[in-house]
């Protein structure tokens, strides 16, 4: 069955107002433990650039419990930026 839900932009500036870095930290140390255990997968990183900006998305799925960092009712699951960021 389709989902209903539709893909949501991200800028750089929406996703630091919603999550800090001790969060982000927190949530990604969690990650790699259910990704050592199969219990989540990282996509491999895309990567586009033009002379007006570029794109970068990335993500993962998750079929561990969730993270101590995660909001109820938040995913974030992509950004993008038009400026450079490192890998």
């Amino acid at each position: 069955m389709p989902s209903k839900a539709s893909a949501r932009w991200l800028s750089e500036a929406d996703v630091t107002s919603l999550l800090d870095i001790n969060t982000a930290i927190t949530a990604l140390e969690h990650g790699l433990r259910l990704e050592t255990r199969g219990e989540a997968a990282n996509m491999m990183k895309t990567h586009v650039a033009w002379s007006g900006g570029n794109l970068h998305a990335i993500g993962a799925t998750f079929t561990g419990p969730a993270s101590p960092a995660q909001r109820p009712g938040r995913t974030v699951t992509g950004r993008t930026s038009s400026q450079s960021a490192s890998s």
